[in-house]
């Protein structure tokens, strides 16, 4: 339970690197680089993590490997298939 004068955990966290980041700039100490930085923003898990967004997809419904992998192959099916639309409505 959140309590209305106390900060999330995320919040909190977010407020304490970047104290620690702050304190770090007259240092020779570097923070790491970010996922999307290193694996760029076309890497496969951006597109499926966008597709999930878009769709409003928190969680999978079905459980095992091969029923959730099926359920975000829908996903990005449905996607694909809206931007193709989308590209021909506008063409």
């Amino acid at each position: 339970m959140i309590t209305p004068g106390r900060p999330r955990a995320r919040e909190a966290g977010e407020e304490a690197r970047d104290e620690i980041l702050a304190l770090r700039t007259g240092s020779s100490l570097v923070a790491a680089p970010r996922v999307q930085e290193v694996r760029g923003e076309d890497h496969l898990c951006f597109f499926v993590h966008r597709v999930k967004e878009q769709r409003g997809m928190r969680r999978v419904r079905l459980r095992g490997l091969s029923k959730a992998s099926g359920e975000i192959a829908w996903a990005c099916t449905a996607f694909n298939l809206t931007r193709l639309w989308r590209q021909a409505v506008h063409a």
